[in-house]
């Protein structure tokens, strides 16, 4: 990785490694430790600062050499998209989960887990930087719409009236996750 970082540096005139913790805003050591490969220890921040000054993509600090030398071609994405979508591919659970544990803290003010509440605003953050769009809250009716949501137990034609169980989501222009509706009576 050292001698790719150096290549690098040196396409954009920078001659040591001071000059590109300066310009990057990182320390050396955080260099030092992508210097030697440990670009996955790194965060997002860090190594995005570094590949701004660099002018390369992120995903070109992390990948293994083998990798850089002989590049496999995405289909029809970009690498910051199948970053996007991998990162959402592990943050499943906390997506499923999350809306309710948050709704529950909140229907009881006199429980511990609702100081937890504001921990969790980089991660929704994060998320919204992304573009993932939640839809639907819990408790909010709607008229049924499969295209979006999904019927948890017995039947319902489009239009009739449905409560969120829990939310879906939406990556860009993709459904990632369908609401989980019920039927109101």
């Amino acid at each position: 990785m050292e001698a790719q970082l150096r290549q690098w540096m040196q396409a954009q005139g920078l001659t040591s490694w001071r000059s590109l913790a300066q310009q990057s805003g990182v320390s050396e050591r955080v260099l030092q430790r992508l210097r030697q490969g440990q670009g996955d220890s790194l965060t997002w921040k860090q190594l995005a600062a570094i590949a701004a000054v660099l002018q390369i993509d992120v995903a070109k600090l992390v990948e293994p050499e083998s990798a850089r030398q002989t590049p496999a071609p995405i289909a029809s994405t970009s690498d910051r998209e199948t970053f996007e979508q991998d990162g959402l591919h592990r943050l499943e659970p906390w997506l499923l989960n999350w809306p309710r544990a948050a709704w529950a803290a909140q229907q009881r003010s006199d429980l511990p887990a609702e100081r937890l509440l504001p921990l969790l605003q980089p991660l929704e953050q994060l998320l919204k930087d992304w573009q993932v769009e939640t839809l639907g809250t819990i408790g909010q009716e709607f008229a049924f719409d499969p295209s979006w949501q999904l019927l948890r137990e017995g039947q319902a034609e489009p239009g009739d009236r449905v409560v969120i169980w829990r939310p879906g989501y939406r990556w860009r222009d993709r459904l990632i996750q369908r609401a989980e509706v019920d039927r109101l009576s």
